[in-house]
């Protein structure tokens, strides 16, 4: 089990900060893991200097959707890498499914139409893929991990848009 915080990385107009919980279950170097994610909405806290340079100085409306939670089951390898002093570090990789839950900012988008109204909250069906590395002394550890979660968004009820957030991620590791 673990829990921890993150940020996403590589979208340019939202900065999304969020907390996790993973209970996983292992086979010596296979296993099976749920995740959840849960993100606050910041409002205009979020928005990057760019998102917020596009909105208030140039009246530009970037579509800006949030990722508000998300549960992730994957399947895992870890691959044992061994000690470095008394710590054990691993390294592995999973992948999975998992449902999404995003928002978006209307504000931002400066639409308050019916249509953008109608898809503004949304659930995702998602893969997702990461790739972990922790160091354990006994039954505790730090775990640091990237996800992949890759979903299909319809924007105003016409357009899909493709989304593949990377979030970041440092967690506390209890092992029994």
């Amino acid at each position: 089990m673990s829990a921890g915080f993150g940020n996403t990385v590589n979208d340019p107009f939202v900065n999304r900060r969020f907390v996790r919980a993973d209970v996983e279950y292992l086979l010596d170097f296979v296993g099976a893991e749920v995740s959840l994610l849960y993100s606050p909405d910041l409002g205009d806290s979020d928005w990057t200097p760019l998102a917020k340079q596009l909105v208030n100085d140039y009246k530009i409306s970037p579509d800006i959707s949030k990722i508000t939670s998300a549960v992730l089951v994957q399947g895992k390898v870890l691959a044992r890498d061994g000690r470095a002093g008394s710590a054990r570090v691993t390294t592995g990789l999973g992948v999975g499914v998992g449902l999404v839950s995003t928002s978006d900012d209307l504000v931002a988008l400066g639409d308050n139409s019916e249509s953008a109204m109608a898809t503004a909250e949304q659930e995702h069906l998602a893969w997702t893929m990461s790739l972990q590395s922790e160091a354990t002394w006994g039954g505790i550890g730090i775990r640091l991990r990237m996800d992949r979660v890759t979903y299909t968004e319809v924007i105003a009820t016409e357009t899909e848009e493709k989304k593949s957030p990377v979030c970041l991620s440092l967690g506390l590791l209890l092992r029994g």
